[in-house]
């Protein structure tokens, strides 16, 4: 699963994750969105198995961000840690 996350400062989004940006997000093939804050920052999570950040990130940053001023950070790293019996 291709995963992408915008970051942003908190209460800067001029987006909203209405139906109509959730529509054009599953348009690009996300099927999971979270989000996560704290006072400072947000986070908006979207991933999917059908989801090319390449080709389709900065269109996914622009629905959950509008213009407010955001990072994207693609995965570097995904791995399974499991416990050993």
């Amino acid at each position: 699963m291709t995963m992408l996350v915008v970051v942003m400062d908190a209460g800067s989004s001029s987006a909203t994750l209405d139906t109509a940006a959730a529509t054009r997000l599953r348009s690009l093939g996300i099927t999971h969105i979270a989000i996560a804050q704290d006072a400072k920052t947000e986070a908006v999570v979207l991933e999917g198995w059908a989801f090319d950040v390449v080709g389709s990130g900065d269109e996914a940053t622009a629905i959950v961000a509008g213009s407010a001023r955001r990072s994207s950070l693609r995965p570097v790293l995904d791995t399974l840690l499991s416990r050993s019996t």
